[in-house]
C-alpha cells in the first residue's frame, strides 16, 4: 500500500471512532435529559391518577412505577458510564473508542435485563388496559 492510501484508511478509522464516541456520549446525555422530562410527567400522572375518583388499579400504578424506576436505574448506569468516559480525558482516541465498545461489562448485562423488563411490563400493561 502506498503512504497516501494508508493515510486515507487512518483518517476513515479516526472519523469512525469519533462518530462512535460522539454517538454514545450524546445519546446518553439525551437520555438523561429525557429522564428529567419523564420525571415531571410521572409525578403529574401519579397525582392525577391518585386524586381522581375513577377506579384506581394497584396493578396499573405498580406497572407505571416499575417502568419509571427501571428508567431511573438505566440513567444511573449511563451516568456511571459517562463518569468513566470523562476519566479518559487526556488519553488517546483509541482508548476512548475502546471504552465505548467495552466499558464496564456489568452494565451490558443490567441494560439488557432492564430492556427485557421494560418491554415485558409495558406490554403487560397494554394487554391489561385493552382487556378491560
Amino acid at each position: 500500500m502506498s503512504n497516501n492510501s494508508t493515510e486515507l484508511l487512518q483518517d476513515a478509522a479516526n472519523l469512525f471512532q469519533d462518530a462512535t464516541i460522539h454517538y454514545m456520549y450524546n445519546s446518553f446525555l439525551m437520555n438523561i435529559l429525557l429522564l428529567g422530562i419523564y420525571t415531571s410527567i410521572y409525578f403529574e400522572t401519579l397525582y392525577i391518577y391518585l386524586s381522581s375518583k375513577a377506579s384506581r388499579s394497584f396493578v396499573v400504578m405498580s406497572a407505571i412505577t416499575a417502568l419509571y424506576l427501571l428508567n431511573v436505574e438505566q440513567a444511573a448506569i449511563q451516568w456511571f458510564w459517562i463518569n468513566g468516559f470523562f476519566g479518559m480525558a487526556g488519553r488517546t482516541r483509541s482508548v476512548a473508542y475502546d471504552y465505548t465498545n467495552v466499558g464496564p461489562i456489568w452494565s451490558y448485562l443490567v441494560t439488557n435485563i432492564n430492556g427485557s423488563l421494560l418491554a415485558t411490563i409495558a406490554d403487560s400493561l397494554l394487554v391489561r388496559i385493552f382487556a378491560l
